[in-house]
């Protein structure tokens, strides 16, 4: 279990990282209820690709959200 919370923390962390490398939307959560796990997700719009990470550990939740425009 004390690996789990270990590897999460390190993502947490990378995650904080990735956010300012990419000038993202940073957000940081209390939830209802426990949660443990992360997430990657994009979603793709007319003017270019909007990318979601998310990390939950325990009562808080973490996501990063940035933009890529596409050129044309």
């Amino acid at each position: 279990m004390i690996e789990l919370i270990i590897t999460l923390l390190l993502i947490f962390i990378l995650m904080l990282y990735w956010g300012q490398i990419n000038d993202a939307e940073i957000s940081i959560a209390p939830m209802i209820g426990i949660v443990v796990g992360a997430l990657y997700s994009f979603q793709d719009y007319e003017e270019g690709r909007e990318y979601t990470l998310q990390c939950c550990i325990f009562v808080v939740s973490i996501t990063v959200i940035w933009q890529k425009n596409t050129d044309g």
